[in-house]
């Protein structure tokens, strides 16, 4: 081929590759503006859908998200929208933040109010089963819960289970938990005594005053408890001593507490 002809080829290939980068460079950047603007001006947001709770407002749990309206979703964190609803409502647990685009913020969560309350001073401590301190808050709270009263408690710290000077108390109320809810009882339990550790006390349904002396089957002697209970009249009041967990005693009448 002429000497000519080739440089007119290799020039025109040379065209025909800038061209198509270009094209490719101005396609890549038409679609990162619209992105851009589509980010910042139409994925934002313009309502907050909150599941509703039993204790707090969704006007309250939006006040600590604190997004405001038109906030491009990308500038957000679900971490710290998590952390914001948890730090500030104790109740609320596995929050979970979903992005409904192109314009709503769905939150959606558990609520665990603590099955026990533990009272010291002016303050109540929510406890889980497992003796996880979930909040501290006033004594006036209304929420139903099983009274705990316990001595030798040595650290009491929301986030962290209940320390004690002696770790057979933990261990001890622990066991007695699993087995009341194991024999139906836990819901109906006003109140647990330990704070004599061999003479355990439980108040079932303020009827019932149930004698389970020291931390040793109490699954059984809950049984057995069961079994009284539905052998006596509806309505009738009694201190059941079971702590024998072959033999109960029944006195009849309003227990003494």
């Amino acid at each position: 081929m002429d000497e000519g002809l080739q440089t007119y080829a290799k020039k025109k290939r040379s065209h025909r590759v800038l061209r198509t980068i270009l094209t490719v460079f101005l396609i890549l950047a038409v679609s990162a503006t619209a992105g851009y603007f589509l980010l910042r001006y139409y994925f934002v947001v313009k309502e907050v859908s909150i599941q509703s709770s039993a204790l707090y407002t969704p006007e309250d749990m939006k006040a600590a998200l604190s997004i405001e309206e038109n906030t491009p979703f990308y500038t957000l964190s679900k971490k710290e929208l998590s952390e914001a609803l948890t730090s500030n409502f104790p109740y609320l647990v596995n929050p979970e933040i979903s992005y409904d685009l192109p314009h709503t913020l769905s939150v959606k969560f558990e609520e665990k109010y603590g099955e026990i309350a533990y009272y010291t001073g002016a303050d109540l401590f929510a406890l889980s089963t497992d003796l996880t301190v979930i909040a501290r808050e006033n004594r006036d709270s209304t929420i139903p819960r099983t009274t705990l009263y316990c001595d030798g408690i040595a650290r009491c710290i929301v986030g962290e289970k209940v320390r004690f000077f002696e770790e057979d108390v933990g261990e001890l109320i622990e066991n007695l938990i699993a087995a009341l809810r194991q024999t139906g009882f836990m819901e109906q339990t006003k109140e647990i005594d330990v704070r004599d550790k061999f003479n355990v006390r439980v108040n079932i349904n303020d009827q019932y005053l149930v004698l389970l002396g020291e931390n040793e089957d109490f699954s059984s002697k809950l049984a057995l408890t069961r079994a009284v209970i539905n052998d006596l009249s509806e309505g009738e009041t009694a201190t059941i001593d079971a702590a024998d967990s072959n033999n109960a005693y029944v006195s009849l009448g309003i227990p003494q507490w």
